[in-house]
């Protein structure tokens, strides 16, 4: 059983309250509002800085061709010219190390890009949205949760935390 007998101590809270409370952190949220706008533009703006990113994309590409080039010339110059079974044994796989070690950085790579893509991405997002309110939010706007909030905790002493995408935490009591 999923709590051992346990009843969840997780207070429920209905769609309507979790709206109210929202709007509540959306204005707890928009007394810094020029503060954090101008600080995510500085943080999207290093996202979307890719010269150093690039480069080091472009260095793990290459080295992962030239793993796969040494591991094909090792099997090439066994067809002509055989050496001992074992030397290239060992040869082939040391080049096979090389390769998957430079394969799981480039892999790697790829994945923080898509990463730094996806954060710059909503980052955007929540300027864009967060930018737009012209004064307190007076009610609730499903976009414009979607754009500002990454996550919602709800806790046992019936309190609850907004994690917004800028990376303010808003605790309000339920």
């Amino acid at each position: 059983a999923k709590y051992d007998g346990e009843k969840c101590k997780t207070p429920a809270v209905d769609e309507e309250r979790l709206k109210e409370l929202y709007v509540d952190a959306m204005n707890v949220l928009i007394e810094d509002k020029e503060d954090i706008v101008e600080n995510l533009k500085v943080m999207l703006e290093m996202k979307l800085d890719d010269e150093g990113f690039a480069t080091a994309l472009r260095t793990a590409a290459l080295e992962l061709q030239k793993a796969e080039d040494d591991y094909r010339a090792i099997i090439d110059k066994q067809k002509i010219s055989p050496v001992d079974f074992e030397e290239y044994e060992k040869q082939i796989k040391v080049a096979g190390i090389q390769y998957d070690e430079a394969k799981e950085c480039y892999e790697l790579l790829i994945e923080k890009n898509r990463t730094r893509t996806r954060e710059a991405y909503e980052l955007e997002r929540f300027i864009e949205g967060f930018e737009a309110l012209d004064g307190a939010v007076s009610e609730y706007d499903y976009d414009l949760m979607m754009r500002t909030v990454s996550r919602i905790k709800v806790f046992e002493d019936k309190s609850i935390v907004f994690e917004f995408i800028c990376g303010t935490e808003i605790s309000l009591e339920i």
